[in-house]
């Protein structure tokens, strides 16, 4: 093999070999909508369960008592107390879940919403057999999941064992309500009854029932706790409740761990669900996977990036081939794209970075700054290539492109590091809005740097193997027309260089001026596809029921749009939530249906009109992020 053809090989293997790799790099990168929020954190996921109801909607009935009556004598617990193994689970897992939880974003929760998944489960029997459910079958199981690191139960009912003391009985025996306390106190220890071995075969003691507790003696007569209180199971008083599709549900809410990736841990929420849905439905239950999914967004978001790169790719290869007008020639240039890009991911690959909404938009931003460095060297190499075959003694072939490649080397580098000093600031940034755009300029960076090194590299290697002197055409006329057309206008400038002059200075002290009149935003208004409803009583101290009731009306109204999917209502707070609400708040969770073909401002606005018809009501219309 000669040294012509294996120049030939390597120039054309080198770009191959990067395709390779950057290709792998892409299929192993992570993809995430957004990057990390100034300390980490991701979005929330969301799950939801909900009970189904047959005939309409159901409404819970539940004795109410006063604090002072029955905050002495409930025990509470979310399992039935049946046997002491089951009462060492109870207080076994509630010391797990009391445990500290890994670090979570605290205050960017509520805005990115890029790791959030609502997920709804109905079943035909009480809601407190629900919540148990929810409990101890669904919240450990999501728990178990890499990347999540908090379950939040929303709604539903509390198991309880209620001790209800009869204080006429109480009188009768003369017994105080502090004794019926410490003998409920000490029935509930965990406490083994030991057994009894005899010849033949071993006996278990089991423990007796709470009933069955010895409060006191009186005139040898022993009093237990069922003959002077009445004990059941019912469902602890609510401070927080929810609503899906306007029926009585259960929200679980699902926090991702410190910098963790959304989609990654999304998908893995999902296959957890799936594991869980035979045995939720040989209880009655149906699972709904897709009340709220932000994945849904970061999904469509990335898409949406995808197919901008392609298209701009296709525009940017047909300018090339309009002002080169060589195909040969318009692929060397093009071929500046693709390397450039796949090697800034690799690059973006070995720092641990993720394809997100941002690292994608800064490669779009850079697609045109891309082919600059090797659209300059080109140009540059078929003007010295049409001088040299007008020379009375031509130079070699080689040394011509050489010799043109190193004469636009300098300004190459030099625009280049120019180019990239505007991005510098980002880079360097340690506020939110620096973690936020920091991830566009590293990708935008990224790509320019390899654009140049493919520039001073492959893109001479390519024109020596695949020019020749009569491959450089001529320049079409309306080329040189525009040449001559811009040497007129420079001609003019300079002639007048201090009015012109004075007039840039003018517009640029008028845009200083005009500057802190525009408004800002932090973020731009998403298109997600979904809303959030804040819906609040004007009156503090509503009940939870009427609150419910509203939304029970509203979510009806809203599902009755065409393009509405669901709706799920969250009233007052939940235990262990970041939201410390009272019962007159609430928050309704709008998701549009993915075909729906609708303009979202004109749906936020019918969702703005439903609101205005409830007198009392202080409302407001959002997307989610």
């Amino acid at each position: 093999m000669n040294t012509t053809n294996l120049t030939r090989t390597l120039a054309i293997a080198a770009p191959t070999l990067l395709f390779v790799l950057a290709g792998a790099a892409m299929g192993q990168a992570p993809a995430d909508g957004q990057p990390p929020a100034a300390d980490g954190g991701q979005a929330p996921v969301k799950t939801t369960v909900h009970r189904k109801v047959i005939g309409g909607p159901t409404v819970l009935a539940f004795k109410q008592f006063t604090v002072e009556q029955i905050v002495p004598f409930l025990v509470e617990t979310t399992g039935k107390v049946v046997m002491p193994m089951q009462d060492v689970m109870t207080r076994k897992i509630t010391v797990i879940n009391d445990a500290p939880i890994p670090r979570e974003q605290a205050l960017d929760l509520v805005y990115m919403a890029l790791l959030q998944n609502n997920v709804a489960v109905i079943e035909t029997e009480t809601t407190i057999t629900l919540r148990d459910v929810a409990d101890w079958t669904i919240k450990p199981r999501l728990l178990a999941v890499p990347g999540v690191a908090h379950v939040i139960v929303f709604g539903g009912s509390v198991r309880q064992i209620q001790i209800l003391p009869d204080l006429q009985r109480l009188a009768a025996y003369n017994l105080t309500l502090t004794e019926v306390s410490d003998a409920a106190r000490a029935a509930l220890a965990v406490r083994g009854a030991g057994f009894v071995e005899t010849a033949e075969q071993r006996v278990l003691i089991e423990s007796p029932a709470l009933g069955q507790a010895l409060v006191s003696v009186r005139n040898q007569v022993p009093i237990r706790l069922r003959d002077v209180a009445q004990i059941k199971v019912a469902a602890a008083l609510r401070f927080g409740d929810s609503l899906v599709q306007g029926k009585p549900g259960v929200l679980l809410s699902l926090t991702s761990q410190y910098g963790v990736n959304t989609l990654a841990t999304t998908r893995a929420v999902e296959s957890a669900l799936a594991e869980l849905k035979l045995a939720l439905e040989a209880q009655g239950i149906e699972v709904y996977a897709g009340l709220h999914r932000p994945a849904n967004f970061i999904e469509r978001a990335l898409a949406d990036m995808q197919h901008a790169l392609a298209v701009a790719a296709v525009l940017i290869l047909v300018v090339l081939y309009l002002f080169l007008r060589d195909v040969r020639v318009a692929l060397i240039a093009f071929t500046a794209i693709p390397l450039s890009l796949l090697a800034a991911v690799l690059v973006m690959h070995s720092l641990g970075q993720t394809l997100n909404t941002m690292t994608l938009g800064g490669f779009a931003v850079a697609l045109g700054v891309l082919v600059d460095d090797a659209v300059i060297g080109i140009e540059n190499i078929l003007r010295r290539l049409r001088q040299n075959a007008a020379s009375a003694m031509p130079l070699p072939r080689l040394d011509v492109i050489r010799e043109a490649s190193l004469e636009v080397r300098g300004p190459v580098i030099y625009a280049t590091a120019v180019v990239i000093a505007v991005f510098l600031p980002a880079l360097f940034t340690s506020s939110v809005q620096g973690h936020f755009i920091g991830p566009l300029a590293l990708a935008f960076s990224m790509a320019v740097i390899a654009s140049l090194i493919v520039a001073m590299t492959t893109t001479p290697a390519l024109c020596a193997l695949f020019l020749r002197a009569h491959d450089a055409p001529l320049q079409s006329a309306w080329l040189e027309w525009l040449k001559r057309w811009q040497m007129r206008a420079m001609l003019r400038v300079d002639a007048r260089f201090g009015i012109v002059g004075g007039t840039l200075l003018v517009l640029v002290a008028a845009s200083c001026v005009l500057l802190p009149l525009f408004g800002g935003t932090f973020m731009p208004e998403f298109r997600e596809g979904h809303f959030v409803l804040q819906v609040s009583s004007a009156l503090p101290g509503t009940s939870l029921d009427q609150m419910l009731d509203v939304g029970r009306r509203i979510s009806a109204e809203v599902l009755k749009l065409p393009y509405v999917q669901s709706v799920e209502q969250q009233v007052g707070r939940a235990a262990l939530s970041e939201d410390t609400w009272g019962p007159h708040r609430s928050e309704l969770h709008v998701e549009l249906k993915p075909q729906a073909d609708v303009d979202q401002g004109v749906a936020q606005e019918e969702l703005r009109r439903i609101l205005q018809g409830y007198p009392g009501v202080q409302s407001e219309v959002m997307t989610f992020l």
